[in-house]
């Protein structure tokens, strides 16, 4: 089957309710009423989004077809919408859609470019009959037309019951942004410019710790928990670290929990595999790495934040991959350190923009190799010296007995015993021939005269046998079993 082109695909997903289809610069779209002269009121309701959202997920290139009107005409459904975004379909509910509807005929959707800035009208016009759970709506061509508009480039696509999971007002409004830059993997802002993109330029967020407690952090715990991204964010600035910080930027890291192929109806949606344990590193093993790598490059370390920021990389690669990526780029900042160059600042970034071109392929293999030598380094090392131990036990037992045959000698042999070694001795080389039993004391030749004196003495020292022998012969069997050469003996 051949692969079907990008504007097809795009074409397939427009005619996909399920899917929302958008333009890049439509990823911050903002509702705003007009309260009075020159002032404007952003709107920041549940609901009134999630319409629009619906709308545009009803938009298709059919409807520039129709000539001779300017407007397309929509049936909504307030029951199919109140069921799709799991809402209550409850009067209050019911009666809370018509109001939203009603808000938006009076509501400009604004948005922005590098050339221009654009307002129009969401529904310039509506109809519903009394009772009734449909409501007729009228869409401007206009709209229409720049919704419909996208390339193969400047566009993304969400499944729509994504943003109806969500409940939180911040979260629904900063979602479809984070979705746009979800194939880059991270985006960064100076603070100025998001409080300005999303309208929380206001006195109450004018300090960080109000727009961090109330915007950011519950609409990237709700996104985590209810959507396919896996967002995580870092504070960019001064004195990070001190007691007052200086906020002027925010990093988020963007990851896609699941491979999403574009058209469920010819393709099948397969979710990715996020079980992050090798097979031959168990669970433990495997995130202690991951977090001692972090914390060379975080000081203020998150587990659980970067325990769902890892977990989500697994839609980039396997969990192998992800742990090389990461291990690899520890080796490439101490690289970076001993030559001189500019260290790695963006940690996160650098790793999501890795792992997808295998970076650090094989790093693994590599130092699975290094610790099997180091462990067979190390273990000849213990055994050698353990080797060392038992010999050196050995010859503490050998001098013991040697010891212990002194003192037998010393405090059993008679003068006439002794006369009868050195007699003996005399007559069997020319070495001792001339020798006294005073110079066989000398220690060039008392190791001959003792040794000749435990054989011709025998009996006198076989009580000395068990005292030492068994322990040097156990010895000597473990020694011999590493060194065969070994071959003292318990004699003097």
């Amino acid at each position: 089957m051949a692969k079907k082109k990008t504007e097809n695909i795009i074409d397939d997903l427009q005619n996909n309710p399920d899917y929302v289809v958008l333009n890049n610069p439509l990823a911050v779209p903002k509702f705003v009423r007009k309260i009075s002269r020159g002032k404007e009121r952003s709107l920041s309701e549940v609901y009134t989004p999630k319409i629009f959202f619906e709308i545009v997920s009803r938009l298709t290139p059919m409807h520039l077809d129709t000539e001779g009107n300017d407007y397309v005409k929509l049936d909504f459904s307030i029951s199919e919408f109140l069921t799709a975004s799991g809402a209550k379909n409850s009067k209050n509910f019911y009666r809370h859609i018509l109001d939203c509807i009603d808000l938006l005929q009076t509501t400009q959707v604004k948005w922005e470019d590098t050339e221009y800035n654009y307002g129009m009208s969401v529904i310039p016009f509506y109809k519903h009959e009394k009772n009734s759970g449909v409501v007729e709506i009228h869409v401007n061509k206009e709209l229409v037309r720049t919704v419909l508009a996208v390339t193969q480039h400047e566009h993304f696509s969400f499944l729509k019951k994504y943003l109806f999971r969500l409940d939180n007002a911040q979260a629904i409004k900063i979602f479809p942004f984070l979705l746009s830059w979800r194939n880059r993997g991270m985006v960064e802002m100076k603070l100025e410019a998001f409080k300005k993109k999303f309208g929380y330029d206001t006195e109450g967020y004018k300090i960080f710790s109000n727009l961090e407690k109330y915007v950011i952090v519950p609409a990237v715990n709700e996104i985590n928990e209810k959507t396919e991204l896996t967002v995580s964010y870092e504070k960019l600035g001064d004195n990070l670290d001190g007691k007052r910080p200086r906020i002027t930027g925010l990093r988020f890291f963007i990851v896609e929990r699941k491979s999403q192929k574009q058209l469920p109806q010819t393709t099948k949606i397969v979710e990715n595999q996020t079980v992050l344990m090798l097979e031959k590193v168990d669970d433990k093993s495997y995130w202690n790495e991951i977090f001692r790598v972090f914390r060379l490059f975080e000081k203020t370390l998150i587990e659980d934040e970067v325990r769902i920021l890892v977990t989500g990389l697994s839609s980039l690669g396997s969990a192998e991959s992800v742990l090389e990526a990461v291990l690899y780029a520890e080796e490439e900042q101490e690289r970076r350190r001993k030559q001189g160059k500019p260290l790695i600042e963006n940690f996160r970034g650098f790793i999501i923009a890795g792992i997808p071109r295998g970076m650090g392929k094989g790093i693994l293999v590599e130092k699975e190799a290094k610790q099997k030598q180091n462990a067979e380094l190390k273990a000849r090392k213990a055994q050698s010296e353990q080797l060392e131990r038992w010999k050196n036990e050995a010859d503490e037992w050998i001098e013991r007995y040697r010891l212990a045959v002194n003192e037998v000698i010393r405090t059993t042999a008679t003068d006439a015993e002794k006369e009868n070694v050195a007699e003996i001795l005399r007559g069997s080389s020319s070495i001792y021939k001339d020798k006294t039993v005073d110079d066989f004391r000398n220690k060039m030749f008392i190791h001959a005269f003792i040794s000749k004196f435990i054989e011709v003495y025998a009996p006198r020292f076989e009580p000395l046998k068990p005292q030492f022998e068994p322990q040097f012969e156990a010895l000597k069997l473990k020694i011999r079993a590493f060194d065969p050469s070994y071959r003292k003996k318990l004699a003097y």
